[in-house]
């Protein structure tokens, strides 16, 4: 006698096999009214997820004026279990990183679409003075996404802003990937603050590395 599995033990199946794969998402992001464009790369994986940022400084001409662009290299780690980020940056020959909780209160709103042929909702999140709006779709459901952006019931494959024209979405989607995520275990520990301002506070860090070791 034939057995039928019924659909929701299917669908666990389903979600279990596709959370325990390697992920690569590699997203188009957008600003400066398209004059600043890169493709920023996100690995997930079980237990955590890794975006990378990485583009060379440049110079353009921006509404009749030079506009010079620091270049950024830096990967922002993110553990589900403890909801934490870790963003690991680059100090000359040294590696610096700081941490902190997600705090992160998202709102999920009933508009829906499709990207990628998966289907995604809308979330919205206040950021200082403007709001941000994400897509996510639960059919890839790790609570991760681009930049410092998590914690939704599924992946984020869009954001934008409500008052400035920067754009990141989702390109490409890759399974089963075979990349290995950043060791961070051996990166300087410093606070969020210094991180955020991490060209002011150089010396002193260098310093406190140096004395470290």
């Amino acid at each position: 006698m034939i057995k039928i599995i019924p659909f929701f033990i299917l669908l666990l199946i389903y979600t279990q096999v596709l959370i325990s794969q390697n992920i690569k998402v590699t997203y188009d992001y957008t600003a400066v009214s398209g004059y600043l464009k890169h493709e920023p790369i996100l690995l997930v994986t079980e237990k955590r997820s890794q975006f990378y940022v990485d583009y060379s400084d440049k110079t353009i001409d921006y509404k009749g004026s030079k506009l010079d662009i620091t270049g950024q290299t830096y990967i922002v780690n993110y553990e589900y279990s403890n909801k934490k980020f870790t963003e690991l940056r680059y100090l000359d020959n040294y590696e610096v990183k700081a941490s902190w909780k997600n705090d992160q209160e998202w709102q999920i709103l009933d508009e829906t679409k499709t990207i990628l042929g998966y289907n995604v909702r809308k979330a919205q999140i206040k950021k200082r003075n403007q709001i941000m709006y994400v897509w996510f779709t639960n059919e890839i459901p790790v609570k991760t996404g681009p930049f410092k952006n998590a914690g939704l019931p599924g992946l984020i494959l869009e954001f934008y802003y409500s008052k400035q024209n920067t754009t990141c979405i989702a390109t490409n989607i890759e399974f089963d990937v075979n990349e290995s995520l950043k060791d961070f275990s051996n990166a300087f520990e410093i606070s969020k603050k210094e991180l955020r301002n991490l060209e002011n506070n150089k010396k002193a860090i260098k310093k406190r590395i140096r004395q470290a070791n």
